[in-house]
């Protein structure tokens, strides 16, 4: 399956084109410190021109915020000025740019060479990074370990689902799941632990198909050589395709009971293999509305999540389990239309007319609906097992 997308493609640019940058002049690095009784990490963002593949569409619900052109020694001092934010007693720092650390077309070779050389003189244990996984090559690896040797631990890569339809899709994510085996194995031949993103609640799909596709992926990344999977809820970011799918009522974010639901099916000797990413905002400045639960319990399930994260003890998850609310029985009676080719297709048309008119619509609906179809034909509900 071609996994460009063009129609998809030319959405995300255009409901692009009215967002505010999180980067300016003066917002160039952004902190955030994970604290609990018995760790501390830290993560540190620093601003670049922004994701290259944002640049050309970008996934329909993805927003890292596009910055100002960035020279390469700004990059270096952003770094530099974010380290000293952040208390030594941190084990784990993940240092990450608006988009991949390793796309030298963000963040040139000579900049990563001078954050790589400040990273070393750092206190911190470990070392981490965010990046694609057709950026991960035999050589960015060989020169991470040559300066921070074994400080340099591991990799967060985004792989969101191992369903090539619905990467294609319902995410426009232009990855092949071959660079992702790929990835792994230059990881692995380097030391170097990966832990891929799954997404929980992709568009398009309803609440059943959404658990089962995160625990199939989990499950198959972790069966390739994935170090660990982290689960990430999707939130509606502003100025995004899946914005406007939200405003025409086409998209909700989903129950954190699916997240439990996703647990309760990879099973407890998943669990130290598991981690939790984004169940709240995290304060993020461009969310419209995030996953939850209702006003009765979701408290309750939130700490409790907390918790997890936190041990990847499955206690937490057995108290959720045996939590009575309303919410948690309901939370997947969310489909109308029984199709996912129907609702994908429905969903671009009103994409379309919001962004490209009628008549764009009408030349071109044939052709995109013979896509979609030639493509669940040609392996819509498989995986790369």
């Amino acid at each position: 399956m071609n996994n460009r997308n063009e129609f998809l493609l030319k959405i995300g640019t255009e409901t692009r084109k009215t967002r505010v940058s999180f980067w300016n002049d003066i917002d160039t690095i952004s902190v955030r410190i994970t604290d609990t009784p018995d760790w501390k990490d830290a993560g540190l963002w620093f601003r670049t021109a922004g994701c290259t593949y944002d640049a050309h569409g970008g996934c329909i619900m993805c927003d890292y915020s596009n910055g100002p052109e960035t020279t390469i020694e700004q990059m270096i001092s952003y770094v530099e000025q974010g380290l000293k934010q952040i208390p030594s007693d941190c084990r784990i720092l993940l240092v990450s740019p608006s988009g991949s650390m390793l796309d030298d077309k963000e963040v040139p070779q000579e900049a990563l060479i001078g954050i790589l050389n400040v990273l070393r003189e750092s206190p911190f244990q470990r070392i981490t990074f965010e990046t694609r996984a057709e950026t991960i090559t035999d050589k960015a690896m060989k020169l991470c370990m040559d300066i921070l040797g074994a400080r340099f631990w591991g990799l967060y890569v985004g792989l969101e689902s191992a369903y090539p339809f619905i990467l294609k899709h319902c995410i426009n994510k232009q990855l092949q799941l071959s660079a992702v085996e790929d990835a792994i194995l230059v990881c692995k031949a380097n030391g170097v632990r990966i832990t891929f993103n799954v997404l929980v609640g992709a568009p398009f799909l309803s609440a059943d198909e959404s658990v089962k596709t995160a625990i199939n992926t989990v499950k198959w990344a972790l069966a390739k050589g994935a170090f660990r999977c982290d689960l990430f809820p999707v939130h509606v970011k502003h100025s995004t395709p899946l914005a406007a799918l939200y405003k025409e009522g086409l998209y909700l974010p989903p129950s954190l009971w699916e997240l439990v639901e996703v647990l309760n099916g990879l099973g407890e000797e998943l669990f130290p293999k598991i981690g939790l990413s984004w169940y709240t905002t995290n304060g993020a400045y461009n969310i419209i509305s995030s996953p939850t639960t209702c006003p009765i319990c979701a408290n309750e399930v939130i700490t409790c999540l907390t918790g997890f994260a936190n041990t990847q003890k499955p206690s937490f998850i057995h108290q959720m389990d045996n939590m009575v609310c309303v919410c948690k029985r309901n939370f997947g009676n969310d489909v109308v239309i029984d199709s996912l080719t129907d609702r994908v297709f429905m969903g671009y048309k009103i994409l379309s007319n919001k962004f490209l008119g009628d008549y764009w619509w009408s030349e071109h609906a044939e052709s995109i609906n013979s896509m979609i179809q030639l493509d669940w034909i040609n392996g819509g509900e498989t995986i790369a097992l």
